[in-house]
């Protein structure tokens, strides 16, 4: 798989894509015109002699027995596809389902406060490029109250979902805090499987 198809992929997962990057044969989020308004629903795009006809599309199947190529309803409570009635204009990914996702408590901890020298967001941001590609991670600055850390770093996994939350008063050293909390973390998941 090319690095383009890749990254294709995993955008399609947060944002709306153009219907002609869509991967066929594969329910997706649809957004398509039937009415004045954009509608979104889920659907399949089948190429020619791909999809057999069910008892509903008997009028328009082939010789064969198979519907014309195109884009599909996939509805939940019904066994039959039918065909949209315009052609969908973006697709995505749809979400996973939260009973599929694996549950975390998430961790928190608090990095010892150090003073911040003008290095120390790039030494953040350096640190920050080095954590594995299957975690996503947000460094932010601020507070309410004068005693509360300055910085803190937070690690979701793909859908989201909080692995850790580390906060400190330099980012460098929260951000090395949060990589070796998360290792430690994946490192005690491996062992106890």
């Amino acid at each position: 798989m090319s690095i383009k198809t890749t990254i294709s992929r995993l955008l399609a997962h947060f944002f709306w894509m153009p219907i002609s990057s869509a991967p066929d044969q594969t329910k997706l989020l649809v957004i398509y015109r039937p009415y004045e308004h954009p509608w979104i629903t889920t659907a399949a795009y089948y190429p020619a002699k791909t999809l057999e006809a069910s008892d509903d599309h008997m009028d328009y199947a082939d010789g064969d027995g198979f519907v014309p190529a195109g884009w599909y309803e996939c509805g939940c409570e019904s066994e039959t596809e039918y065909c949209l009635s315009n052609t969908p204009t973006h697709w995505r990914y749809r979400p996973v389902i939260p009973s599929r996702i694996k549950r975390r408590t998430p961790i928190s901890v608090t990095a010892e406060r150090q003073p911040m020298s003008q290095s120390n967001l790039s030494v953040a941001a350096a640190e920050l490029d080095q954590l594995p590609p299957d975690v996503f991670w947000v460094l932010s600055k601020g507070r309410l109250r004068p005693e509360e850390p300055l910085w803190a770093v937070r690690i979701t996994d793909f859908a989201g979902e909080p692995i850790l939350d580390v906060e400190g008063d330099d980012p460098a050293e929260t951000v090395k805090a949060a990589k070796a909390n998360l290792l430690a973390l994946t490192q005690r998941d491996e062992s106890s499987e």
